[in-house]
């Protein structure tokens, strides 16, 4: 039904959307993300953005690809090879399909690329710094390529990493990751555990931080108040 008044979602190089073959995991300023994709899949491949905003990219011997966005250094480390296509590397937002969007395709895309692997079993890590940490990129870059990183693809994906800040993380597909071999405990995991909101699962109720003040939302008894901390 989606297809029918978003042609480009039906696309093999549609920009939004994930896939259920995907397992992201993230902690910090590093992400990892792994695939295995069935033969029979209809889109058989993976495609990492790169935007036309990014600076500096360096496609580096050790199989690292770097890039500056702003104040962020950023590295990116594909599992298996690819090659770099145009967004539009099926011609179908050129050509109108896409509706809206095709008609700011120019403005808001073009010049854009993606990085497509068409590896059935794949990922990659990622890995970004701020600016202001290092006297360089070159020096952000080497400080990476040292980073120890094993990963396989068979008989499905896997990897151990350690990132910039020292933690170890591994994942394997289908399997829950750890850090500093502690396997994440999800099932206990609060609904929203962050610094601006928290909610407990199945609670009906969400806390929203700013500073001192505290909003309370609370879907059970259809109420909601404010405090200070000041208050408590």
């Amino acid at each position: 039904m989606i297809a029918r008044s978003k042609v480009d979602y039906d696309s093999p190089d549609k920009l939004e959307g994930g896939s259920p073959y995907e397992k992201i995991f993230q902690h910090k300023s590093t992400l990892i993300a792994l695939y295995s994709i069935p033969h029979n899949n209809r889109f058989p491949h993976i495609q990492t953005l790169f935007s036309r905003d990014l600076d500096d990219r360096d496609e580096h011997d050790s199989g690292w690809i770097f890039a500056r966005g702003g104040p962020v250094y950023i590295a990116y480390r594909p599992f298996a090879s690819g090659e770099w296509r145009p967004v539009d590397w099926t011609g179908l937002l050129k050509g109108g399909a896409g509706g809206w969007f095709s008609t700011n395709f120019e403005e808001l895309a073009k010049g854009s690329e993606f990085y497509v692997s068409e590896s059935l079993n794949n990922g990659y890590v990622v890995q970004v710094a701020p600016v202001s940490e290092y006297d360089s990129m070159q020096v952000f870059i080497e400080a990476v390529i040292a980073l120890p990183l094993n990963f396989s693809l068979e008989p499905l994906p896997s990897v151990t990493f350690t990132g910039l800040d020292g933690t170890r993380l591994t994942a394997n597909y289908g399997e829950d990751p750890s850090v500093n071999g502690t396997a994440i405990d999800y099932k206990n995991w609060k609904l929203f555990d962050g610094p601006f909101s928290k909610a407990d699962k199945e609670s009906e109720k969400v806390e929203i931080l700013h500073g001192s003040e505290s909003y309370i939302l609370d879907f059970k008894n259809i109420t909601s108040k404010t405090t200070f901390s000041s208050d408590q």
